[in-house]
C-alpha cells in the first residue's frame, strides 16, 4: 500500500492507463430519440391517437462486441384492447444500404389495462452481429410497427376467461 499522496497518485494513474484501452473500444451507438407525442424517450412510436394503444422502441449497438439491444414497449389506456407490434433495427455504415438488420421473431401483444391506470409492458431483446461488422456501424435506425390489437379485458385473454368459467362451473357441479 502506498503511504504518500504521490504513491496513491501513481496507483490511480496506473489503473487509468490500464483501463483506457478497454474504455476506448467500448463505443455504443444509439438511435436518435424522437420528440413525437408519447415517445417517452424512444426512437420510434406508432399508434398515437388510436384507442388500442402505442408501440415504441429504441436501440443501440456496441461496436466492439457486436451486441445489438432493442427495448420495446407496448402501452394501452383501454380496458378491453391493447396493441400488437414489433420492432427492428437497421445498422448503417457509410452507405445507404444497411450493413445488418435485426428484428423480433414476431409481433407481441398486450391486452387491456386495469381500472384507473394505463398498462405499459416493456421488453428487452438482444441480438449479436459480427464484431468486425459492428465496428463499421455509423448509425442505427430503430422502427416500431403496430401490427394490430389484442382483445383482452383487463389484460385477460378470452381463453383465460373461458377456462376460469369452466373451472367455476366444475366446482359448482361437484358441490
Amino acid at each position: 500500500m502506498p503511504k504518500s499522496r504521490s504513491g496513491w497518485l501513481g496507483v490511480v494513474v496506473g489503473v487509468l492507463l490500464v483501463s483506457l484501452p478497454a474504455m476506448a473500444h467500448a463505443q455504443v451507438i444509439s438511435c436518435p430519440l424522437t420528440n413525437a407525442t408519447l415517445s417517452r424517450e424512444h426512437c420510434s412510436v406508432v399508434g398515437v391517437g388510436q384507442s388500442t394503444g402505442v408501440v415504441r422502441a429504441k436501440g443501440s449497438v456496441d461496436k466492439a462486441t457486436g451486441v445489438v439491444s432493442l427495448h420495446v414497449e407496448w402501452e394501452t389506456d383501454d380496458v378491453r384492447h391493447g396493441p400488437c407490434g414489433l420492432a427492428r433495427a437497421d445498422l448503417y455504415g457509410d452507405g445507404t444500404k444497411p450493413l445488418a438488420s435485426v428484428s423480433m421473431d414476431g409481433a407481441a401483444c398486450i391486452g387491456g389495462k386495469g381500472v384507473g391506470t394505463y398498462l405499459r409492458v416493456p421488453r428487452d431483446y438482444t441480438f449479436s452481429i459480427a464484431p468486425a461488422l459492428a465496428s463499421q456501424v455509423k448509425t442505427i435506425t430503430v422502427t416500431a410497427s403496430k401490427t394490430g390489437s389484442h382483445n383482452g379485458l383487463f389484460n385477460i385473454s378470452l381463453k383465460q376467461l373461458l377456462d376460469a368459467i369452466k373451472v367455476i362451473g366444475a366446482v359448482f357441479a361437484a358441490a
